[in-house]
């Protein structure tokens, strides 16, 4: 038994150091660029649609992220590389992926939810238009049943 449970923990650090080199090989050189005020559109785990505000700010090698959506503030921290954000917040987490310089686009998950939200993301004042549908169907098998 202790064998086993020994080659677990071997197993879980492997994996999480093969995570980790994967996150530094990915480009963890996350520049300020990423700090922002954005326009947020998302489909929360409901499937009700929703709409509002998120400040991205840099914060040492970190991300202190506030969202205000529709009269509720949530605060979260998070750590990014040039292509990915991820976040987390009171009771979850949200992982973006950056469709271009703008634009983001997200899942997320809270305790209460065994199923992803979405969310998209877009600077203010920026050009273009958001379509993460995508993005959002690579990440999630049921991003087509909303």
């Amino acid at each position: 038994m202790r064998s086993l449970l020994r080659d677990r923990r071997l197993n879980f650090a492997a994996l999480a150091l093969l995570l980790t080199m994967c996150v530094w090989a990915d480009g963890a050189k996350a520049d300020g660029a990423i700090a922002g005020t954005y326009d947020a559109q998302g489909v929360n785990l409901g499937g009700n649609r929703y709409s509002g505000v998120v400040e991205i700010v840099k914060d040492g090698q970190t991300y202190q992220v506030l969202w205000l959506i529709e009269g509720q503030a949530i605060r979260g921290f998070g750590v990014a590389t040039d292509k990915n954000l991820a976040v987390a917040y009171t009771d979850g987490v949200v992982l973006y992926e950056r469709a271009s310089e703008d634009i983001w686009c997200g899942i997320w998950t809270s305790s209460k939810g065994h199923i992803l939200g979405r969310e998209s993301l877009k600077r203010q004042g920026s050009k273009g238009t958001v379509n993460c549908d995508l993005v959002q169907a690579m990440w999630s098998t049921s991003s087509t049943d909303r």
